[in-house]
């Protein structure tokens, strides 16, 4: 009697003990029926353990295999293989998702009687951070591109910027000349040449020839000095950067970004920044906060835009951007006129993966590695404060000082 209780409390540990691993393990028949099962396999199928026991193993996990595993389920595989075998499936659950690592193997007990067990690991969010990391590394090439295509304009942007300023004070200088030539109140004589020029020029119009072409060369030079600034901050988005920190203009980062997001901005939102002149130089690693900045400010044009879209509107929202010392940190606050973030949702968004973009819009990494960048690289702080129907703001605190 006392080994009977002996044996029920050791079987009892075992299974207490089994039922902490994450891995779903299952113990089959020879034709793949249930006889026991951990609590994680419990969770996977989301059924009861009296729901579970005696039902075949491919009916509770129905899977969609596609091509990766045939027509035959892979549990069916290693039961009639008689061996171990390693499979890779997708199970799909009330609409979830789950990619599945599937273990097993078959043996015989001492009465002959044919049994499996198997180890179902699910392996989703590595799938999910290897898409990532494959997305990170395409990032990065189309960085490096970047950086190359941005110097090779930065030449013939140079030049093309040198000669309109050499046509510009060709002009003024033209000008000077016609100007000599046709000065004072006598008139030439008529066959002249003098006489041939003030001709010509009565024909050409030449004072509003002379206008245009100076207001053509003004706004051609501007043009390409704001090519040039989008050049620069191309180049410095896409380079590197040192691995440690080092002093770096905060001021400068803001407007580089802007530079940068303006095309995700101007057709819904006026950027307006308001920085700091007495802003300090602090250590921190100048291409991550220009990231970081990047995403928020992204972040605040796509949340302008749907709240525009919702509402039907053509005004332009607003994204503010503020830098100012806050005692030991420097403050860079971004806020806009979106819809604000719904309550339910605010504990959930620096969870990596969570979005609330649809499909090929985000990637639900973006704010996590924002909080990430500023938090673990900087020591600093990412907070926020919405409203929902008045907007959010996300401040960005950074220690004036690295120890």
């Amino acid at each position: 009697m006392l080994q009977n209780e002996e044996l029920r409390e050791t079987l009892g540990k075992m299974d207490l003990v089994l039922s902490q691993i994450v891995e779903s393990i299952v113990w089959t028949d020879g034709e793949g029926k249930v006889k026991w099962c951990n609590g994680s396999f419990d969770e996977l199928t989301g059924k009861l353990r009296l729901f579970i026991l005696g039902h075949p193993l491919t009916e509770l996990l129905p899977l969609n295999c596609g091509d990766e595993c045939g027509a035959i389920h892979p549990c069916e595989k290693i039961l009639q293989n008689g061996e171990a075998m390693d499979s890779e499936c997708r199970y799909i659950r009330n609409g979830n998702v789950f990619d599945l690592e599937i273990q097993g193997r078959t043996f015989r007990s001492r009465d002959g009687e044919k049994s499996a067990v198997f180890v179902i690991r699910d392996v989703t969010r590595r799938r999910l951070l290897e898409a990532q990391l494959r997305q990170a590394q395409k990032l990065e090439s189309i960085g490096s591109m970047a950086a190359g295509i941005a110097h090779e304009i930065n030449t013939p942007v140079h030049y093309v910027g040198e000669n309109l300023r050499f046509i510009q004070e060709s002009i003024s200088e033209m000008e000077t000349l016609f100007h000599q030539l046709l000065k004072g109140d006598d008139k030439p004589e008529p066959d002249s040449g003098l006489a041939k020029i003030h001709a010509i020029v009565e024909n050409l119009d030449l004072e509003f020839v002379q206008e245009e072409i100076a207001n053509a060369v003004g706004e051609s030079l501007k043009g390409i000095a704001q090519v040039s600034r989008i050049v620069k901050s191309v180049k410095e988005f896409a380079h590197p950067g040192e691995p440690a920190m080092e002093p770096t203009d905060l001021n400068k980062i803001i407007k580089s970004t802007i530079l940068l997001a303006a095309n995700e901005c101007k057709y819904v939102a006026e950027v307006v920044p308001e920085l700091s002149p007495d802003l300090p130089t602090i250590p921190c690693i100048a291409g991550k906060i220009n990231q970081v900045l990047l995403n928020l400010i992204v972040n605040a044009a796509h949340a302008i835009g749907d709240h525009l879209q919702e509402r039907k509107s053509e005004e332009l929202g607003k994204i503010e951007i503020r830098s100012r010392v806050e005692g030991a940190h420097v403050e860079i606050e971004i806020s806009d006129t979106g819809p604000g973030i719904p309550e339910e949702i605010r504990s959930k968004l620096f969870e990596p993966f969570f979005t609330t973009k649809e499909a090929g819009r985000g990637t639900g990494q973006g704010l996590a590695i924002a909080q990430k960048i500023v938090e673990k690289d900087h020591h600093g702080e990412l907070l926020f404060e919405t409203e929902v129907g008045e907007g959010t703001r996300f401040i960005i605190r950074l220690p004036i000082l690295q120890e």
